[in-house]
């Protein structure tokens, strides 16, 4: 096959010859407005073909209510709220089988009791917004590609995330696990404007682009003796910890919350919480910071290793959680700051798509699907938006 010939400006020799004499700057300039003309083209344009195209890769209603029905029930048929085996059938609703349960008397179907429960939204329509949360689209980006409004984007994102979180909360981690942490401001986005002066702290998570800066120490209201200490408020932040194995486990989560620490043996509890029931016995946990993970580690009954510094090491290294760390800074910043209540979900989140990532996007989109499909998990709009902060 013929390859077509480069005319003008922008053949591969021009384009030497024209960046031969810009100086550093001017360099960093142009792959700056590179990235963001690929940024544009992948938020504009469309990866994986047309609506149309993009469905066939994946099996139509009745077949995905099938496979939906064997995965959410592959322990055998029982009531998804009692857990009952006794059951009858009780007619159908768009042509899907519904049961009733002889102990509780609920009614349900395959969907029943998961995150497509309560909605009018179609199977594809689902499959369509997981593709574009592999792609990492904001609300509205997704909203305006699968053609649903903003609140409903929001309401489908976080049924989703929460998914994530779950699913990926009781990993079990072996061998040489490399744990490090850092810090997010806390975070008020979507807060009314209706609010107190100490509900109207409002941060973004990504105030400081260099991750060096926000590694080992936090702010602090060091101004609570004064008569109004409101008008000196000072960004708060919460503890990211983020912990790694050699089989590819990844598991990252909101550690503590400083002004809400009043000693040592509550910062000690929560990086035991963060490792508990998920080690293997002969794993060892490796630090750079050794106080509490020293510690953490005693009480699990595994061993310890202090990392000698952030960087690249031939055993015992945390480079590789330090620079996740930072990838999934620069990841964050793309959603213009992360209400702090949300920021687990979206932790799980870049964690679910870090572990993909070598898997190909229709199988990452058939994973996520799968996912939200199969387990019984179901909360209203209304428990969503009122969330409180999650630690661990």
């Amino acid at each position: 096959m013929s390859v077509p010939k480069e005319h003008g400006v922008f053949a591969s020799k021009n384009l030497e010859s024209l960046t031969n004499n810009l100086t550093k700057k001017e360099l960093q300039s142009l792959i700056n407005i590179i990235q963001n003309k690929i940024k544009m083209a992948y938020y504009y344009g469309i990866v994986l073909g047309s609506d149309d195209e993009f469905l066939r890769n994946f099996p139509n209603d009745s077949e995905k209510n099938i496979e939906i029905l064997r995965g959410r029930f592959k322990n055998g048929l029982k009531c998804p709220k009692c857990g009952h085996s006794k059951l009858n059938k009780n007619g159908k609703t768009n042509n899907r089988q519904r049961y009733i349960c002889k102990n509780c008397r609920t009614t349900f179907d395959e969907r029943s009791f998961s995150p497509l429960s309560n909605t009018k939204l179609s199977l594809d329509t689902w499959i369509k917004y997981c593709r574009f949360m592999i792609e990492g689209g904001t609300i509205k980006h997704c909203a305006q590609k699968v053609g649903v409004s903003i609140p409903t984007s929001f309401f489908m994102r976080h049924r989703i995330l929460d998914v994530l979180n779950l699913s990926l909360r009781n990993q079990s981690f072996q061998g040489i696990i490399s744990a490090d942490e850092y810090n997010l401001n806390e975070s008020f986005k979507g807060k009314s404007p209706k609010k107190t002066i100490e509900e109207d702290r409002y941060f973004y998570n990504f105030e400081y682009e260099d991750l060096s800066r926000c590694v080992g120490w936090t702010f602090r209201n060091c101004d609570y003796l004064l008569k109004n200490p409101q008008k000196y408020l000072k960004p708060v932040q919460v503890k990211i910890s983020t912990a790694m194995d050699r089989n590819g486990h990844v598991l990252t989560r909101i550690v503590e919350n400083p002004p809400l620490v009043s000693n040592i043996n509550r910062k000690y509890q929560d990086i035991v919480s963060f490792f508990e029931g998920k080690l293997d016995k002969n794993s060892t946990i490796c630090a750079f910071s050794s106080g509490l993970y020293r510690e953490a580690a005693f009480k699990l009954n595994v061993k310890f290793k202090k990392a000698r510094s952030r960087m690249k090491d031939l055993i015992y290294s945390v480079h590789h959680v330090h620079m996740y760390n930072h990838k999934l800074s620069r990841w964050l910043s793309n959603f213009h700051g992360v209400a702090t209540k949300y920021l687990n979900n979206y932790l799980s989140w870049h964690a679910f798509l870090f572990i993909l990532q070598e898997v190909n996007e229709i199988s990452r989109i058939s994973r996520l699907f799968t996912e939200i499909t199969t387990i019984n998990l179901s909360v209203t709009q209304k428990q969503i938006q009122n969330r409180k902060v999650e630690f661990i």
